[in-house]
């Protein structure tokens, strides 16, 4: 696997830049403020009917709902370590190309419709993963491709590009559904792509 660096371009720093800006900070906040608001307000609401107590239960059981989203959000956003990593590769300014010949191939059904999952291994011996919902797109554009390349952020490890430069593989193996606690282990929850260090044999699972 052949890597190397080229300035980012305008569109990728803009890309980067909705991850992290104000305006995405103040619509995350205002959905988090909505579900919180429509759910006291319910709660309350069966409180005031079916149970006679003073006590405010349905605030409790509301902020604890709230403590719970920020925790899971915290996961599925990245949080601050994530942030800073994209503003490093932002005052970085470059990306990193990675052109990839792949030996082998896996593909995994989709985790929660999530888009579908696969494994490359190339031939150099490299591990790489990618999923989610573009790769539903790319897979029917041919993905994975006999070789191409990807282009992504070398702090964030954002994937911002994959560009075909050869014919289709046609020799992708399938395997079982991954379970949970497997994409958790091996990052597919966190990122849509990422390199991997594992046994391949056993990562093929059923294929």
């Amino acid at each position: 696997m052949d890597t190397t660096h080229r300035p980012m371009t305008a569109r990728e720093r803009a890309e980067l830049e909705g991850l992290v800006s104000h305006w995405t900070y103040g619509a995350r906040a205002t959905l988090y403020v909505g579900v919180l608001v429509t759910l006291g307000w319910f709660l309350r609401t069966i409180q005031m009917g079916l149970i006679q107590s003073a006590f405010p239960l349905w605030l409790l059981a509301t902020g604890g709902v709230g403590l719970g989203l920020y925790l899971r959000a915290g996961r599925w956003t990245g949080g601050r370590d994530l942030r800073g990593r994209i503003r490093a590769d932002l005052d970085g300014g470059t990306m990193l190309v990675r052109r990839i010949r792949v030996a082998e191939a896996i593909e995994a059904p989709e985790i929660e419709d999530e888009g579908p999952v696969f494994f490359i291994l190339g031939e150099d011996g490299s591990q790489l993963f990618f999923g989610g919902q573009d790769f539903a797109r790319h897979r029917v554009r041919g993905f994975p491709w006999v070789e191409f390349e990807v282009s992504h952020a070398p702090q964030s490890e954002q994937l911002l590009r994959v560009r075909s430069s050869g014919s289709k593989f046609d020799s992708v193996q399938r395997r079982a559904p991954l379970t949970m606690t497997e994409a958790r282990e091996l990052g597919l929850l966190e990122s849509d792509f990422g390199v991997l260090s594992v046994d391949w044999a056993e990562l093929k699972g059923d294929a």
